[in-house]
């Protein structure tokens, strides 16, 4: 198999239950998909924190997603790219 040495290689995650209300449209009657910036949070590792109990602190990071949205203009599904 051929490969193209300029071709760059991405990690997809699909979310079908997003939890980013952020995300949602005005209802437009029809399902739609698009492709926009929304934040996002994840965990830190245990590792990094300087706390001394066990408290998680969520990273709020940016990133360009594709949302898939139903008729209602709710976010149904997000695609992300790393």
């Amino acid at each position: 198999m051929r490969t193209n040495p300029t071709m760059s290689i991405f990690k997809v995650s699909y979310d079908i239950q997003p939890t980013n209300p952020q995300a949602d449209i005005t209802t437009t009657g029809h399902c739609e998909y698009w492709i926009t910036t929304i934040y996002l949070m994840e965990f830190q590792e245990k590792s990094t924190l300087s706390s001394p109990d066990d408290t998680m602190l969520l990273e709020v990071y940016t990133d360009i997603v594709a949302c898939i949205y139903n008729v209602d203009g709710k976010c149904k599904g997000i695609f992300t790219f790393f």
